[in-house]
């Protein structure tokens, strides 16, 4: 449900204002879907829930940033999952575009 085009247009309202301080991958929508859940002092930065996804491709991740994601593909018989670090999503973003994306 969270990734409805309804609840997206909404957050995009709520919170498109928010500085563009997370990584972007080509190919995936990013959208930021919280206020600050917190401030990583190390980093200068505010974390919060975010959200990664390629509707065409059927990969949806979300999670934090910083801290952890966690992307879902496949069909109903095989449900598929990768689990990372923020500091890696646009590596693991390109990861699922040249091997989902592909098949």
């Amino acid at each position: 449900m969270t990734f409805s085009p309804s609840v997206i247009a909404r957050e995009r309202e709520e919170f498109g204002a928010v500085p563009e301080e997370y990584p972007k991958v080509d190919g995936f929508q990013a959208v930021v879907d919280s206020n600050s859940l917190g401030f990583d002092a190390n980093r200068g930065i505010h974390r919060r829930s975010i959200k990664y996804f390629n509707r065409d491709q059927g990969v949806f991740c979300r999670g934090t940033s910083p801290g952890f994601l966690k992307c879902l593909w496949g069909n109903p018989q095989a449900r598929l999952v990768l689990d990372f670090h923020s500091d890696h999503a646009v590596a693991a973003l390109e990861y699922l575009k040249q091997n989902v994306f592909a098949e």
